[in-house]
């Protein structure tokens, strides 16, 4: 590219100041000290796998330009690349309009002008800000883009975090752009353009270090945890409360196809089949301490074919009007309600996947509008438990079909409701039935219960058995898992037998057995069971001594 001739003697404390102040950083690489330019970061992910092309905007020239004791210089000219003359002039005066520009060298108007003493630290916003990212939306800076990205020197990779412009030339005032493609789903986003001066000679100014920047991108993220319950244990009806804890990205530089603003910020989090959406009243946003109006955000639910649910949380319009959030807290609260129609393990157990992750723009600039990340879902587990109770002959261990049972929970006065399923029944109770019926194979098959105890009480015997002595006795089931969890981890079950001795607990298979008597003399004689069963034949052998004796009398009267 032809140059402008240099007109002034830019002063270093004022001027190169603003440029590196885009980038600067206290602390240097080894590589800075003989590099003109070396990009560092924090997080040595957020530059490695990334590639980093320089576009000049300036070039340096040192006549007449004194040094100190250090050989650092006491000023700097910079002349601006003739072919980016105009986009950089037009770009200076739509960041700040009372701006004066010298034509024949607009760069050093910006360097000069205090009014672009900013964009510093982040959100790194402000006149100096927004003449950079309205200059690398000009079609002249993306015509220089292209050339560099042709320049061996003018690109580096970034490895061990760090990248170093190692044989870049001329020194001078350069434009650090990100033009790594594609980003994988959960890299760090691309970074800003950065504006910043390289090193001259080997050398720093006087006051500043020169041609050492940190790279301006970032890799947002989300968590996910369940408030209530805790432990993850649940039962239909049950309410579970979840959080989804994020913060504010630096949306600075993410504009869309107008150049406007714009940047997606979008948390999706999906209920698996069984866990119906509580509703947009029960929803409660956050920033810091902040709660948000719900015209700040946009929720959109879907009832999906397989019975999950897809919710999203649109902040998207929110962050992009608020860029000086960035780094505050957003806390998002929600509600879903376990449903009977819950996935059930042979019939009883239960696991309830549940996922969130969050899609994000990760390239700034009008290029990049609409390219997006999307951060791995975090994935977490709710448990529902059941049990089994088989109705069968005390003789024969025959199935019995017909035996009516009830299911009372532990502090509960009124037997839980349930409804039928392919698999027998699931608690339901809304619209079921507090009665429960063994089928032909003499099983009663629940699903849907919170781990507790409950009382299992016989309500009607099969035809031809004893109504007298029906059983009842209590299931309690110890749940075992937590929310991390990706398979159904099989409770503890606990028995209390009946007063009959009737009930046995099969525990390899969560099942009771539930024996069924046709006559009294088949009931245990042992414990209070035998106690009652001695009681009840006394009754019958003493009504038979009275008619014995009645017979005797009215023969000796006769």
């Amino acid at each position: 590219m032809k140059q402008h001739a240099v007109k002034k003697l830019i002063a270093a404390a004022a001027s190169l100041a603003a440029l590196v102040g885009l980038g600067a950083v206290t602390a240097t690489s080894a590589s800075a000290a003989t590099a003109p330019l070396t990009i560092n970061a924090s997080d040595p992910a957020a530059v490695n796998g990334h590639t980093f092309t320089a576009v000049l905007l300036g070039a340096y020239d040192t006549t007449g330009i004194t040094t100190d004791a250090n050989g650092n210089y006491n000023g700097i000219n910079v002349t601006t690349q003739s072919d980016l003359s105009s986009a950089i002039a037009s770009a200076a005066t739509s960041a700040d309009s009372k701006l004066t520009v010298d034509a024949s060298n607009p760069l050093e108007s910006v360097v000069k002008d205090t009014n672009f003493l900013d964009s510093a630290t982040s959100p790194y916003t402000g006149n100096l800000r927004n003449f950079v990212t309205t200059l690398a939306s000009s079609s002249a800076f993306q015509t220089a883009l292209t050339a560099a990205k042709g320049v061996a020197a003018n690109n580096v990779p970034g490895a061990n975090g760090t990248a170093a412009f190692s044989s870049l030339s001329p020194d001078g005032v350069y434009v650090i752009v990100d033009t790594t493609l594609p980003l994988s789903e959960n890299d760090y986003s691309q970074s800003i353009p950065m504006l910043v001066g390289t090193k001259i000679d080997g050398k720093d100014l006087a006051s500043q270090t020169l041609g050492v920047i940190n790279v301006k991108n970032e890799k947002p993220s989300i968590t996910k945890e369940l408030i209530s319950p805790n432990p993850p244990y649940v039962g239909v009806g049950d309410d579970v409360h979840w959080r989804i804890t994020g913060t504010v990205p630096n949306t600075t530089g993410y504009v869309d196809e107008n150049g406007n603003p714009s940047y997606t910020y979008t948390i999706n989090d999906t209920l698996s089949k069984g866990l119906t959406y509580a509703g947009d009243s029960q929803v409660t946003v956050k920033v810091g301490s902040t709660t948000l109006q719900p015209s700040d955000y946009t929720i959109t639910s879907t009832v999906n074919e397989d019975g999950s649910t897809s919710l999203s949380i649109d902040l998207s319009q929110y962050v992009t009007a608020n860029p000086a959030l960035v780094g505050q807290g957003i806390t998002v609260d929600y509600h879903s309600t376990v449903n009977k129609d819950l996935p059930l393990t042979d019939g009883i157990n239960s696991i309830l996947n549940n996922k969130a992750s969050l899609t994000y723009s990760n390239q700034p600039g009008e290029n990049g509008h609409g390219r997006h990340g999307t951060t791995p879902p975090w994935i977490k587990h709710l448990f529902s438990y059941g049990f089994k109770v088989l109705k069968q002959d005390k003789v024969t261990g025959a199935p019995l079909a017909g035996a009516e049972f009830n299911i009372t929970a532990q502090g509960g006065s009124d037997p839980l409701k349930f409804s039928t399923v392919p698999t027998g029944y699931v608690l339901d109770p809304a619209n079921g039935s507090a009665t429960l019926t063994t089928g032909a194979d003499g099983y009663i098959t629940v699903g849907g219960l919170n781990a507790g105890t409950y009382t299992v009480t016989e309500t009607q015997a099969p035809a031809g058995y004893q109504g007298t002595v029906l059983p009842s006795f209590t299931v309690t089931i110890t749940g075992r898992g937590t929310v991390d969890d990706t398979t159904v981890q099989t409770p503890d079950y606990g028995f209390t037998g009946d007063q009959w001795g009737l009930v046995s607990h099969e525990d390899a298979t969560s099942t009771y057995i539930v024996n069924n008597v046709s006559s009294l003399t088949q009931l245990p004689l042992t414990g209070g069971a035998g106690i009652i069963l001695f009681l009840s034949l006394a009754v019958v052998l003493g009504g038979a001594g009275f008619v014995v004796l009645r017979k005797a009398r009215s023969a000796s009267v006769r």
